[in-house]
């Protein structure tokens, strides 16, 4: 796939967006979708999380996507909150539910719980465990709305993963990183 300035503008990206792009493409027109480009493009400071959402990097897997960046900083909910499994509990919902090994109730009470989880580290002050289960969270909505068929929305929610899991993180440049080698990783190739 090839992205260009003007593929940019039509997906309404911001300015300061645009003006990166032109900055990273130098003298050339386009570039090509490969993870070094992508990893590049990140570098560049531009926001290739918010490209994949918009549809500009092909089809992504947004369930398995969500997943693995709310995997990621579960340990960070975990430390703050030894006895509390409800991060967890929502991961291992929210995989069954991609396998199809649990019902959408089962999602929504595990969602819930990820969400009361959250406002519980919020109401300590415990600010990387409030992110890491708001993406344990945004998991659980991606995925519901990726088996519902609505994939601007599974796309949405995956993107918040991507982003509180990054908060969750410090935004720290590796982990930055390594969500963009996940999101290759789930690429959906079309033959």
């Amino acid at each position: 796939m090839k992205i260009f300035k003007k593929t940019l503008e039509a997906a309404d990206a911001c300015k300061d967006q645009v003006i990166l792009f032109e900055q990273w493409l130098g003298k050339r027109k386009y570039c090509r979708i490969t993870k070094h480009n992508l990893l590049s493009a990140h570098d560049a400071g531009l926001d290739v999380i918010w490209a994949a959402k918009e549809g500009l990097l092909g089809k992504i897997d947004w369930s398995k996507f969500a997943l693995g960046a709310a995997e990621r900083v579960a340990p960070i909910y975990r430390q703050q909150y030894p006895e509390d499994d409800r991060v967890d509990r929502c991961i291992d919902v929210t995989r069954k539910y991609i396998a199809g090994e649990a019902t959408w109730k089962e999602l929504l009470v595990a969602r819930a719980d990820a969400n009361a989880a959250a406002y519980t580290a919020a109401d300590a002050a415990a600010t990387a465990a409030y992110y890491a289960a708001n993406t344990a969270y945004c998991a659980a909505e991606a995925a519901y709305y990726a088996a519902a068929g609505a994939a601007y929305n599974a796309a949405y929610y995956a993107a918040d993963a991507a982003y509180f899991a990054a908060d969750a993180a410090s935004a720290d440049v590796l982990e930055n990183r390594w969500q963009i080698e996940l999101l290759w990783e789930c690429k959906v190739y079309v033959f």
